[in-house]
């Protein structure tokens, strides 16, 4: 008996609780600040005293929700669901045409010709660089007209000045006057020879081998003159050798030259130069 009445009196005590407590809840304390945690009911304690031989209770638990350890309800947090990306297609406008990309074309030529910018000629067709090729279909404005092709102008040859022919002015013919001839010669005529008494210049031998002495035999000059002798070859007009000397009393004078073994072969002139006199001579290297 006193078991059951201590039962019963827990019980009580219990009921009593969960009633306080309901009733408080119910009621919130005026000015209680916004977001403030509210009560959470205990759990409910059905009691039934209609069944008790062995002096039990049963009690029923109902789910609560979570309580974090301050003792805040914590409500379930929803899951942001992710937004779907809108891919936008590259459209370009209604009135642009197709155009087959040609050699040496690249967007800033073809974007130059159409009146637009890069950045539009590159959306419009979906391009990630600025790379394209020939034989490539792209989408402009209109056709662009092909530049003007680069014109080679031929180098001129050089032309060859025309030979002038001069026309002899016609020779006016005078009755009774003498018509004078010219005859014209490309070759110089020689100085007539020296004559008797004047300046005289003689070569023996007048030819021989490289390495011969040649000796000069020079006559009829002034006398006691101081004279000058080179001798020269003529295909180069070197001077091969030259020497001063004086003529005797009788105007002569005598000048041997030795050639060197190593002479080149043709004609030498012999010139023998005074203050008053001047003759020349010549010989032949074989």
């Amino acid at each position: 008996m006193n078991l059951q009445k201590r039962t019963l009196a827990i019980i009580a005590l219990f009921v009593t609780a969960s009633l306080l407590i309901s009733c408080g809840a119910r009621e919130p304390q005026t000015g209680a600040p916004a977001g403030a945690a509210t009560a959470t009911p205990l759990p409910h304690i059905i009691a039934s005293t209609e069944s008790l031989p062995t002096s039990t209770a049963t009690i029923v638990q109902t789910p609560i929700p979570k309580q974090s350890p301050t003792g805040v309800t914590v409500k379930e947090q929803a899951t942001a669901s992710p937004v779907p990306s809108i891919v936008i297609a590259c459209v370009p406008p209604d009135d642009w045409v197709d155009y087959t990309v040609q050699v040496n074309d690249t967007l800033s030529v073809l974007a130059s010709r159409t009146n637009i910018t890069v950045d539009l000629l590159m959306q419009a067709n979906c391009l990630s660089g600025d790379l394209i090729f020939a034989g490539q279909t792209l989408r402009l404005p209109f056709i662009p007209s092909s530049p003007p092709a680069a014109t080679m102008t031929p180098a001129l040859a050089p032309t060859e000045e025309p030979t002038r022919t001069v026309t002899p002015s016609p020779t006016i013919e005078i009755p009774g006057a003498p018509t004078p001839t010219a005859t014209a010669s490309s070759t110089p005529e020689k100085p007539d020879a020296p004559g008797p008494g004047d300046p005289h210049v003689a070569v023996s031998p007048s030819s021989g081998p490289a390495g011969t002495t040649f000796t000069i035999n020079i006559e009829h000059f002034a006398a006691n003159e101081a004279i000058t002798v080179r001798i020269v070859f003529v295909d180069t007009f070197e001077i091969v050798f030259a020497t001063s000397t004086t003529v005797s009393a009788t105007g002569s004078a005598t000048v041997d030259y030795v050639s060197q073994s190593d002479s080149k072969i043709g004609k030498y002139t012999v010139d023998v130069v005074g203050q008053t006199s001047h003759a020349s001579g010549e010989f032949t290297i074989k």
